[in-house]
C-alpha cells in the first residue's frame, strides 16, 4: 500500500545524502589545484570518510527503499517514468559506486596510505592489485560528473512538479506541512541555498595550513653595494 509521504527516516537519510553528497563534490573539487602539504592530506581523509559514510546511509536508503512501502510516482507520461527511474536508478549507482570505486582507488595505489575515518576508525585496504589503480580512477572521476547532473535533474524535475505541474512533491519528503505555496517556495529556496552552501563548504574548506615556503633573507644596502 503506498503512503501519502516517506517515513520520517527516509526523510532523514534523502536529506543527509544531498547535503553529504553536494559537500563531497565540493571537496572533490579542490584536489586538482591544491599543492601536496598537510591541508591536501587531512582533506583526502575527510574525502574518504564522508564517502565510505555516504556508502553506509546510501545503503540504509536501499534497504528502507526496498522494504517499506513509500508514495506513487507522480511522472505522468511514460516518458517522464522512465526519466525519473533512470535519474532514481543513477543516484544509487552514484552514492554507492562512488565509494567503492574511490576505496578501490586508495587500495590500488602505489603508495599505500592509511585511512581512518573521521580520525577514530581505520578502514582496510581492499585486496587488489595496482593493475586496477587506472580503472579506478576514470571511474570515479565519471560518477562523480555523473553526480552533477542527477542533482541538477533531480532539482529541475522537482521543480517542475512542484511550481509547474501543481503537484506537492516537496511536501512528500517534509515532516511538516506545507499549507501555502508561499511556503513551498519559500522552503524550496531554504533547501537549495543549505545544498549549495553545503557544496560551497567542501570547495573552501581548510582542515590543515600547509607549511609556508621560506623567504629568502633580504640583503642589506651594504652587503649590495
Amino acid at each position: 500500500m503506498n503512503t501519502v509521504r516517506y517515513s520520517k527516516t527516509a526523510m532523514l537519510l534523502h536529506w543527509s545524502l544531498a547535503f553529504a553528497l553536494a559537500f563531497q563534490i565540493g571537496l572533490g573539487w579542490q584536489f586538482d589545484s591544491l599543492q601536496r602539504g598537510p591541508n591536501l592530506f587531512e582533506l583526502y581523509q575527510l574525502h574518504k570518510s564522508v564517502g565510505i559514510m555516504i556508502l553506509v546511509l546510501s545503503l540504509a536508503r536501499l534497504m528502507i527503499r526496498m522494504g517499506y512501502s513509500r508514495p506513487k510516482p507522480l511522472a505522468d507520461t511514460i516518458w517522464s517514468r522512465r526519466a525519473a527511474k533512470l535519474v532514481h536508478g543513477g543516484f544509487y549507482l552514484v552514492l554507492i559506486g562512488g565509494p567503492l570505486t574511490g576505496w578501490l582507488l586508495v587500495s590500488s595505489a602505489k603508495i599505500a596510505v592509511p585511512t581512518v575515518l573521521f580520525g577514530i576508525l581505520p578502514l582496510p585496504h581492499l585486496p587488489v592489485g595496482s593493475a586496477a589503480h587506472g580503472a579506478a580512477e576514470a571511474l570515479h572521476s565519471q560518477l562523480a560528473w555523473l553526480a552533477i547532473v542527477l542533482l541538477l535533474l533531480h532539482v529541475v524535475g522537482a521543480l517542475r512538479h512542484q511550481f509547474f505541474k501543481d503537484e506537492d512533491i516537496l511536501q512528500r519528503m517534509l515532516p511538516w506541512v506545507l499549507k501555502r505555496k508561499t511556503a513551498a517556495f519559500a522552503t524550496m529556496c531554504v533547501i537549495l541555498a543549505t545544498i549549495g552552501m553545503a557544496y560551497g563548504a567542501g570547495a573552501n574548506l581548510m582542515l590543515a595550513k600547509a607549511p609556508q615556503a621560506r623567504l629568502p633573507a633580504a640583503k642589506s644596502p651594504a652587503a649590495i653595494s
